[in-house]
């Protein structure tokens, strides 16, 4: 007898052969709890009934225009994080997808992310000058 290789008793009957269909189902059902999608579709719409209340009833929060406009924005970048957990698959799909420009392309977004976050500093730094210049500039 081959190790890991079962026979079945004698008299035993073969289980019932369920339709095609279940079978893409049951596919189906595991490749979305591998996603975490339950959880990810139970927290979205938490988070959207979360947004509908805010922009319906506009908290109050000291602090102006400017800071109301932080609840919206934290409950939708939580969205986006969690759409982002979701995509992550289990098994490395960008490193077989890439193939070996990957580094690469790593390296690029890291470089223009610091030419986006120098420029940004730059621009902050002028308008701070200007704003100091008098009232020739005033916003």
């Amino acid at each position: 007898m081959t190790a890991g290789v079962r026979q079945s008793a004698p008299g035993a009957t073969p289980a019932p052969v369920r339709s095609p269909a279940h079978g893409w189902l049951r596919l189906a059902y595991l490749y979305l709890l591998s996603r975490r999608a339950p959880a990810a579709l139970g927290l979205l719409a938490a988070l959207g009934a979360l947004l509908w209340a805010a922009l319906r009833w506009q908290w109050n929060v000291a602090g102006g225009p400017a800071a109301q406009m932080v609840i919206p924005l934290t409950i939708q970048t939580g969205a986006a994080a969690i759409v982002a957990v979701t995509a992550y698959g289990p098994f490395g799909e960008p490193e077989r997808a890439t193939g070996r420009w990957l580094p690469y392309l790593r390296l690029t977004a890291i470089v223009a992310d610091g030419i986006v976050a120098a420029a940004l500093a730059v621009l902050a730094l002028t308008r701070r000058r200007h704003r100091r210049a008098g009232p020739a500039f005033q916003y």
